[in-house]
């Protein structure tokens, strides 16, 4: 299929001096992700500096997202678990620092690529659970990338 052609080409984005940049693979984690999951991961990388960090208060990323504290405080322990982002408390300040990670998507390994990890919901299981069966799924659509890849090389 052909690119479209773009509604408005006079008004075409141009990348500003900004820092903020979504890597595409993210598409690979959002069906497994929360709403508050997604909202704070599109916020974090639209306020991120050069290193992908951030260091908004509590208290404005809850009113700029429209979420409560709790909802705030469960995205970010699992995108910690999701290894998306990490976060610490600084002692001085007392201010929590966010930074966004590189996906945790392992080049030229099959068994890394994370399509459709859904996250255990068990704090003391800590990891991810895949069934068989998406296993299996899993190992289909990286062979139909592989496969495509080959294809448009």
């Amino acid at each position: 299929m052909e690119r479209p052609a773009p509604p408005r080409s006079d008004k075409i984005r141009q990348l500003s001096g900004g820092f903020g940049w979504v890597d595409h693979r993210i598409k690979w984690f959002w069906d497994d992700m929360s709403r508050e999951e997604l909202l704070l991961y599109f916020f974090l990388i639209t306020v991120s500096n050069e290193q992908g960090c951030s260091w908004w208060s509590t208290r404005k990323i809850t009113k700029i997202l429209k979420i409560g504290p709790a909802y705030l405080q469960r995205a970010r322990e699992r995108l910690e678990k999701r290894k998306l982002i990490a976060v610490k408390k600084d002692e001085i300040s007392q201010r929590t620092i966010y930074q966004i990670l590189p996906l945790p998507i392992e080049e030229n390994t099959r068994v890394e690529i994370p399509l459709g990890l859904k996250l255990k919901d068990k704090e003391e299981d800590g990891g991810y659970l895949v069934s068989e069966q998406q296993q299996k799924i899993n190992l289909e659509n990286i062979e139909k990338l592989r496969h495509y890849l080959e294809k448009n090389q």
